[in-house]
């Protein structure tokens, strides 16, 4: 067998291109990357808003830093609120130091608990166009709420779906509160109240990130050493690799981490996220998936607290 061959296929025989050998450096400009801050979920919950005729399921905002109620048009006019007086405001927009005087008109109904109606109060409030232009509708964050609340064994009395329809202000706000708040987690809490147990406080973002723009990236030294490793494969047939030290360290930390299977925990296929992809699940159902992004509920709890269950026996097929 001759010993010639083309030096293209050869690394030792090739001559080195200056070029392509050639450390590439570039400067990165203007780069960071660094976690959200926290979520603040504020004091929302669903109610049932009544008049003499007419009931609806609307959404309201709990704020102690209003002086008054406000309810949106569309709603008063659905449920048939006819005003009762009109009243003048001065209203005083954030970071403004002067006033902006306002005509609203004032109506009467009753807000109630929608799983026990004789849970009610009576309210008025003033009929405004809007209430907030600002979005409370994220469903992965009330899916995760939901599942820290129901294993501390609270229920929400939100839904997280649908735009703010009434502002609940200081004047009726204390009629509502019920008690002390409960500690979910660190700063997150459950409040007692006429309508159920409200959830608020500050959530820890664990899905998203800022991150600004590259205004430049080298990846040439990356793709040269990928192209060199192409050239040492076996499968050439030019060069063998030998053992490398990396190959080395990975053998050791493959046996050091092997575990036998007395020792392992069984998760059942009802409750393991990654066999989601294998039942089908679209890509709009695993976005908003809490058990996609957070796991079962257990994983919530401490680890002495998570079931424990064995393998399920193999069968043997003959």
């Amino acid at each position: 067998m001759s010993s010639s061959h083309i030096q293209l296929f050869c690394p030792k025989e090739r001559e080195p291109n200056s070029q392509s050998e050639q450390q590439e450096n570039e400067i990165v400009v203007g780069t960071s990357h660094s976690p959200c801050s926290n979520s603040t979920i504020l004091q929302t919950c669903a109610v049932l808003a009544s008049s003499e005729n007419k009931t609806l399921n609307i959404r309201i905002l709990l704020d102690s830093g209003s002086e008054r109620t406000f309810i949106l048009r569309e709603v008063a006019e659905a449920l048939n609120l006819k005003p009762i007086r009109k009243e003048r405001l001065l209203l005083y927009s954030f970071g403004e130091k002067n006033p902006e005087p306002s005509d609203f008109d004032l109506v009467q109904l009753q807000l109630k608990n929608p799983h026990n109606p004789n849970h009610r109060i009576p309210i008025e409030a003033l009929i405004t166009q809007h209430i907030s232009g600002a979005s409370l509708d994220s469903r992965f964050l009330v899916n995760k709420i939901k599942m820290l609340a129901e294993v501390s064994g609270l229920e929400p009395a939100d839904s997280g779906k649908g735009k703010i329809q009434l502002l609940l202000g200081m004047d009726f706000f204390c009629e509502v509160i019920r008690g002390a708040p409960v500690r979910i987690t660190k700063g997150l809490f459950a409040q007692k109240s006429l309508f159920g147990n409200i959830i608020c406080g500050a959530l820890p973002n664990m899905t998203s990130k800022k991150s600004s723009a590259c205004f430049g990236v080298s990846v040439e030294d990356d793709l040269n050493q990928h192209l060199r490793t192409l050239w040492e494969i076996e499968s050439i047939g030019c060069d063998t690799a030998q053992e490398t030290k990396h190959d080395s360290e990975f053998i050791k930390e493959f046996e050091n981490n092997l575990t036998f299977a007395d020792d392992w925990r069984h998760c059942d296929g009802k409750l393991n996220p990654a066999d989601l992809i294998t039942r089908g699940c679209d890509a709009e159902e695993l976005l908003y998936s809490t058990h996609w992004f957070c796991g079962p509920p257990f994983l919530s709890l401490p680890e002495e607290k998570w079931p424990i269950s064995k393998l399920p026996p193999s069968k043997t097929i003959e």
